[in-house]
């Protein structure tokens, strides 16, 4: 192979004029007996181009002759290609691991690449985050290499995040069940995120280094006949991205990880698998100003918001994971697995700063000429680990009418938490917010062991079922759970399904849900429950899926929740809701050979007490979202492509301030308005990298150049409340923005 240097095994050669030639073997040799004289010897291998060489050919000589031929695109009628679906009937979504490593995201990161999937949401690009059919991020399942992981618990913005766990230059694809999925995943009321690393099978040793701006990372594999190995570690450096961020100041970011997977045949029907992960993120940041600007009277008029540091802060989290499984074959269609995981996530949070916070009706003014307001204090010192045991024992098979999949997990956790927050203000013509000291401390213990099943069968020609329920029972407590799940496909064409999906489905509460965060109250210990109805129809044309998803989720026993920033922050009333909406998706090749998507959502949630009242919108509540991925590339030069990605959504909600007065004699302070909820600005942004692909000294070199935030939108994060003037007693808004327009460039090599 003439770009990856790979040795191409049945391949041609051919000599015309004698009528001889000969297939090459797994290495790529062959071997050729010709009388003497001129032999042109043509190569050939399918989807490649043909190469002839000639060789003079004396009596008893021995000649190599060598070729390399180049991938060559076939062009022809399309070609459609129907398989059978890897997990029952639930339809997910996939992405490959060429579209994540080359869609244009911080850190080209798999679960920032989910954003672009239908149902998905989200309006922060400086976190992992992401929101499925109007759920909060807690509420998503993340798996990888099949052992469930956490994203941190204590984010505030998303900056301190840096990388998550998953290794772009390791994965292999990623599935994303946006909701109705399947039984034998885990308890959570939204989604199931699916990463797989590379497991290579009969494949020389190959690595892969990249470096840009931002980050660092190699990795290797190799792959036996009975064996593989895929390695990789990262390092990742975002200072010149956080040097333009709206917080001036010093900020000493880092994360390494360092991640392992190894499998090896035991024996022919026995197979060992280990996986190990050790990830270290530090965000140190040393404050000294903030800039924030705003339209006080009308839009002639741009006044400042000043603010002064002094302190710092200090956000860390370390995850670490070692899991084995053990995976017995019976038959090609029968096989028991065993998988067994040890995890710990460790994280703190140390803030002591002053604000010191200052007016002009200038957008220039020195802080000389500005008008000072308030002062106000904040300290903070939080902890949350997780210490995990998981245990899985499944079976997969067939019987006389289809596949069945059943299994039992147990599962372990101890749960520590400690949240230590304080914060005052003082100024004599201002409008200050009540002090705040918040303290709460968790130790606890969660056992809980699962049962479930799955059955798919093939009722005719044109109609399957899937049957399948999942039990959830906590120990210690007393408490089980049963979540039976209905699917049903039609296919009336061989190129057109119809699809109908109902279910249970259960959370049990984790580690947000356990303290109101603007309290420091402990919660009541409330398992969620939603059902899912969905009516799905998928058809495929002219080398594109298209897909029109209608779904409705009753929100029988929830808890409410908001987002302060990033922080996910839950209270204690239990609620009743419901979520409605329609995704519409296509995606396949409009350039021919890489694949683009587009995507189009419509939501509508709400909630109420269940003590009754009216129904209010859910602060996820987006009501309308654009997704759009498009790859293209230069007709003459195929190794140069472009790859844009652009992102719409409506504003999520968010609570304003108002004034609170005190009767007990004190001063009116400021507090949140939890019955005045508004929208936020929509939210916009669009990322595009173009990518030079080339072949050096056997070498696969990719050259990019990136525009993250190619319009530099300002994205609003939320906003800052204070006073301006004594007598207007109301405060005002000053909008915190997210990223501004960054420049990114990158190399890797591939050999």
């Amino acid at each position: 192979d003439a770009e990856t240097g790979e040795p191409l095994a049945g391949a041609h050669a051919f000599v015309a004029e004698r009528g001889r030639g000969a297939a090459t073997d797994a290495d790529g040799a062959y071997r050729l007996e010709l009388p003497p004289g001129v032999a042109r010897v043509r190569f050939s291998y399918v989807g490649y181009r043909s190469v002839v060489r000639t060789a003079r050919l004396d009596a008893g000589d021995r000649v190599a002759l060598n070729a390399a031929l180049a991938p060559e695109a076939i062009e022809g009628e399309a070609v459609t290609v129907y398989g059978e679906r890897r997990e029952g009937l639930t339809e997910s979504k996939r992405l490959d691991d060429d579209v994540v490593r080359k869609m244009p995201t911080l850190y080209h990161d798999p679960m920032r690449a989910v954003k672009i999937l239908p149902g998905v949401t989200s309006n922060n690009e400086l976190a992992s985050d992401y929101h499925a059919r109007g759920g909060a991020y807690a509420e998503n399942l993340i798996y990888l290499n099949g052992y469930e992981i956490y994203r941190p618990f204590l984010l505030r913005r998303g900056v301190e995040e840096n990388q998550s766990l998953a290794n772009p230059d390791m994965t292999r694809d990623l599935e994303f069940y946006n909701g109705a999925f399947p039984a034998s995943y885990g308890d959570k009321l939204s989604s199931v995120l699916e990463i797989d690393y590379r497991r290579p099978r009969e494949e020389p040793w190959r690595a892969t280094v990249r470096a840009d701006l931002l980050n660092g990372g190699a990795s290797v594999r190799r792959g036996w006949e009975t064996a593989s190995l895929n390695v990789g570690a990262r390092y990742a450096y975002p200072t010149l991205f956080l040097g333009d961020m709206q917080t001036q100041g010093t900020y000493r970011p880092s994360y390494h990880d360092v991640q392992a997977l190894a499998n090896v045949d035991l024996a022919d029907d026995l197979t060992a698998e280990i996986f190990g992960v050790y990830a270290r993120n530090v965000f140190d940041h040393t404050p000294e100003t903030w800039l924030g600007h705003f339209r006080l009277e009308h839009w002639a008029n741009i006044d400042q918001i000043r603010i002064e540091y002094d302190g710092d802060s200090r956000y860390g989290f370390t995850n670490a994971l070692l899991g084995g499984k053990l995976v017995r074959r019976f038959s090609d269609n029968s096989a028991l697995s065993a998988r067994v995981s040890l995890k710990r996530s460790s994280e703190e949070e140390r803030r002591d700063l002053r604000e010191n916070v200052y007016y002009s009706d200038d957008p220039e003014a020195a802080l000389s000429d500005m008008e000072y307001l308030k002062t106000r204090r904040e300290r903070a010192a939080n902890d949350a680990t997780v210490d995990g045991l998981d245990a899985t024992l499944e079976w997969r098979g067939s019987s006389p009418i289809g596949a069945l999949t059943a299994g039992a997990s147990f599962g372990l956790h101890d749960l520590a938490h400690t949240f230590d927050e304080e914060s005052a203000e003082e100024g004599r013509d201002s409008l200050l917010f009540a002090p705040q000291a918040s303290f709460a401390e968790i130790a606890t213990t969660r056992r809980r062991l699962n049962f479930y099943i799955t059955h798919t069968a093939a009722l005719s020609d044109r109609f399957a079922v899937e049957l399948g329920a999942r039990t959830l029972t906590l120990l210690g407590v007393g408490a089980t759970y049963l979540s039976p799940r209905f699917g049903l496909d039609f296919t009336p064409r061989v190129d057109q399904t119809f699809s109908l999906r109902w279910g249970y489905y259960r959370q049990p509460p984790f580690l947000h849900e356990l303290v109101d965060k603007s309290s420091g109250e402990l919660l009541e210990a409330r398992t969620q429950t939603a059902i899912h109805y969905l009516v799905g129809w998928r058809t495929v044309a002219d080398e594109m899926t298209y897909e029109i998803e209608a779904y409705y989720k009753d929100l029988v026993n929830v808890s409410p929740f908001y987002l302060d920033r990033l922080r996910l922050v839950y209270g204690d009333e239990p609620r009743e809701g419901y979520t409605l909406g329609v995704d519409a998706t296509a995606r396949g090749e409009v350039v021919h050979g890489i694949e683009s998507w587009f995507g189009y959502s419509f939501l509508r949630s709400r909630e109420r007490p269940q003590s009754g009242g009216s129904y209010e919108r859910r602060v996820l509540d987006q009501t309308h979202t654009l997704r759009i991925f498009l790859q293209d590339r230069f007709k003459k030069h195929p190794n140069y492509q472009a790859h844009v990605r652009f992102l719409f959504g409506s504003g999520f909600l968010f609570y304003p301030r108002s004034l609170e007065d005190d009767r007990s004699g004190e001063p009116a302070r400021l507090a949140v308005n939890y019955d005045g909820a508004r929208e936020m600005w929509p939210y916009l942004r669009a990322d595009m990298g173009l990518t030079a692909t080339y072949d050096v000294f056997g070498a696969k070199l990719v050259v990019a150049a990136e525009v993250l935030n190619l319009f530099n939108n300002y994205n609003l994060a939320g906003y800052r409340w204070t006073q301006i003037f004594p007598q207007v007693r109301a405060p005002f808004s000053i909008p915190e923005i997210y990223s501004r327009r960054f420049f990114n460039v990158s190399v890797s090599a591939s050999f």
